[in-house]
């Protein structure tokens, strides 16, 4: 904020400018997150600087039990992702993020709660109901998705012919 005032002084015009203190910055906002077998990924906008440009971005994270956060990485001003390579499949985690200039840091983001995906565990065999001779009628169980949703199935037939 800056603050302007003109005077005369022995005929000379004199202005003095004074700014304000710089206001802290913004917190950042967490805007996505994904997940692969071993990592979870979390992105963020970048807030307002307040004034002052923003060095580093600090990353919190706790183990979704609502307890204490720790942090888990810094990362440089420029960065807006980062991937927590420390990660359980099936284990749930939450975030927050808070971003620091050369005089303060912002408040934190929203917390974002994440499952960390992981390989689906492998399916028993399907269990057999009815045959014909044109067709045959099976039943199975999910197998667990460790932190992702099962959306898929392949079934493969043998011949029994060895080819």
């Amino acid at each position: 904020m800056l603050f302007r005032s003109r005077g005369c002084k022995s005929g000379q015009v004199v202005e003095h400018i004074a700014a304000g203190p710089p206001e802290m910055p913004s917190p950042p906002r967490a805007t996505e997150t994904s997940s692969d077998p071993g990592f979870v990924r979390i992105a963020w906008t970048m807030p307002d600087n307040g004034g002052i440009p923003i060095t580093e971005t600090e990353i919190e994270r706790d183990d979704g039990q609502g307890g204490f956060f720790d942090t888990v990485a810094r990362v440089r001003y420029d960065m807006n992702t980062w991937e927590d390579t420390n990660v359980t499949a099936g284990g749930v985690y939450r975030y927050r993020i808070r971003v620091s200039n050369e005089q303060s840091t912002s408040e934190y983001s929203h917390v974002v709660t994440f499952v960390a995906a992981g390989v689906p565990a492998q399916p028993d065999p399907p269990n057999m109901v009815s045959q014909s001779r044109s067709h045959i009628t099976l039943t199975y169980d999910t197998p667990a998705g460790n932190g992702a949703d099962v959306y898929q199935f392949t079934l493969r037939r043998d011949d029994g012919l060895g080819s």
